[in-house]
């Protein structure tokens, strides 16, 4: 409804609460795949229109593709690509 908002969740490190993002689709679906599996609950995936994103930073985790964002992101910058039950 307001947008997406990082938020504090299971983690296995600490750290601020973070918007996780990639570049690559095969990322995100392969992500949400495992999560799926882990948690048996269906996932989106989501394009984000980057100009809506103030600071962008490399995930080190994830080197190639991932990135992760400390602010809001306005329900006005994305849109639903697919959902997966």
């Amino acid at each position: 409804k307001i947008g997406f908002i990082p938020k504090t969740g299971n983690k296995l490190s600490k750290h601020p609460d973070r918007i996780y993002l990639t570049d690559d689709i095969n990322i995100a679906y392969s992500f949400g795949l495992n999560i799926k599996n882990e948690t048996g609950d269906g996932f989106s995936l989501w394009k984000i229109n980057g100009d809506c994103i103030k600071n962008l930073y490399s995930d080190i985790n994830l080197r190639k593709g991932g990135f992760y964002t400390l602010g809001n992101i306005s329900k006005d910058c994305f849109e639903l690509i697919k959902e997966i039950d």
